[in-house]
């Protein structure tokens, strides 16, 4: 903040992973340690270890159907760690532990915000813990119609434990940055910035240059939460960087999304796999309006990918930038006639392999 009072500083924290230390638990030498290529799923024996250890966590456990625990394993700072999967649901220990970790972030050091990584629970078919039932999930028999089993749904359960842990945030001012798109009507409402880890949902290298990339089932829920993609999983060694996250920009822009840089290594200045961040410089900020195949119109701009013709509701004539699959700059035609109290703006552009930014000139 010396260097500029308007950066917001944001603590981070962790919706579903708590550090243990095994050195300090009777018998943790027995649990998997990091680095050794053992597995984080426990056998039934570890998860004694855990489950007699007298954790405060022991309410807030995902226990998978076999009734087996879940360790992070992985290293930092060349030190092997070791985190236990949990969930947060009101009246656990989770959720009092991460309420705790807000207030100290929002209340004890001043910070403007936090964010909260793995946030929703919910980013696949729905993250499932086979202690305790939350009142509605099941698995079914499909030829009889006969329950079975009966779990907690840790996205459905914790739905009013991450509206409060949010509000706390709002109702103060702060910001709260999360990551998974929000799965529950509750929290799309609240005005939360929110992405996914999509970097490994799709290869865009997958199409030919100009070539319409296909639907991503994954990316389309975005468009009911934040449209927002978090990066591309690189590959320097095919020296294509510049043309890969391109190409990564033109997928999320076909399912009407704006890219986070993320992931992949830095675009070379020269030599293969060189270019420019071009459209990803001029991307934010943005408020979203419409989302559609190709293209994500905002108040403050527009980012295409398709031809067509453009509504600028500005009284003054934007600018238009166009850019090839390296991310540099090109020359371009756009169309401006003035229409109303905006502009009409009409784009010829090389669908599916050129980028354009429409924006204020100022």
């Amino acid at each position: 903040k010396a260097a500029d009072p308007n950066i917001l500083c944001l603590g981070c924290i962790e919706t579903d992973w708590v550090t243990i230390y095994p050195e300090q638990i009777p018998g943790g030498e027995a649990l998997p340690v990091a680095g050794t290529g053992a597995s984080g799923r426990l056998s039934p024996e570890q998860t004694r270890i855990i489950d007699q250890a007298g954790l405060p966590w022991a309410d807030s456990v995902k226990r998978d159907a076999e009734g087996c625990l879940t360790l992070e394993l992985y290293m930092r700072g060349g030190k092997p760690q070791t985190a236990l999967a949990v969930y947060p649901a009101v009246g656990n220990y989770q959720y009092q532990f991460l309420m705790g970790q807000v207030r100290f972030l929002l209340d004890d050091i001043g910070l403007d915000g936090y964010y909260i990584d793995e946030f929703s629970q919910g980013w696949t078919d729905g993250i499932r813990s086979y202690q305790g039932w939350d009142g509605v999930s099941a698995e079914v028999d499909v030829r009889t119609g006969k329950i079975q089993r009966l779990f907690v749904d840790c996205s459905l359960a914790g739905v009013e434990a991450r509206v409060r842990l949010i509000r706390y945030a709002l109702d103060r001012g702060k910001v709260v940055v999360a990551n998974t798109y929000a799965t529950a009507m509750a929290e799309q409402a609240l005005p939360v910035n929110r992405f996914s880890e999509t970097q490994g949902a799709f290869d865009p290298m997958i199409v030919a240059d100009g070539e319409k990339p296909p639907a991503v089932a994954t990316l389309f829920r975005s468009n009911l939460a934040s449209p927002i993609g978090l990066g591309i999983i690189g590959h320097p060694e095919k020296h294509d960087t510049a043309r890969r996250i391109m190409k990564a920009v033109i997928t999320y822009l076909r399912h009407g999304m704006v890219y986070y840089h993320y992931a992949i290594e830095d675009i070379p200045e020269t030599g293969e796999g060189s270019g420019e961040y071009g459209p990803i410089n001029h991307m934010f900020p943005i408020t979203p309006v419409q989302l559609r195949e190709g293209c994500i119109v905002g108040r403050e701009r527009i980012v295409t990918c398709v031809s067509g013709t453009y509504r600028w509701e500005h009284p003054k004539a934007p600018r238009v930038l166009v850019f090839d699959l390296d991310g540099r700059l090109l020359s371009n035609d756009a169309a401006l006639k003035p229409e109303g109290k905006g502009w009409r703006v009409g784009l010829a552009l090389r669908d599916w392999a050129e980028i354009a930014v429409i924006e204020s000139a100022e």
